[in-house]
């Protein structure tokens, strides 16, 4: 059973893009701690979901011209 508390991070991260649309992504990210990979879900919307074995991940994302940037927020659901 998961802990009953959530750890939350927030990253910004922007990165140039020729086209980005909604959809189902595989993920990579890199933080101070650790890397991993993981699936997330853009919806049109600009709404954000998904996760790995150990977290879940909900945050909002736009682009500007060729700029993509998304905010994460990450919850712990496993040990991990």
């Amino acid at each position: 059973m998961a802990p009953s508390f959530a750890a939350k991070m927030s990253l910004d991260l922007r990165w140039k893009v020729s086209v980005l649309r909604d959809g189902k992504y595989s993920v990579w990210f890199r933080t101070p701690l650790a890397e991993g990979t993981g699936v997330v879900v853009l919806t049109p919307n600009g709404r954000l979901s998904g996760g790995d074995t150990v977290l879940s991940y909900t945050g909002h994302w736009r682009t500007d011209g060729e700029q993509f940037e998304v905010t994460v927020f990450t919850a712990r659901h496993s040990p991990g």
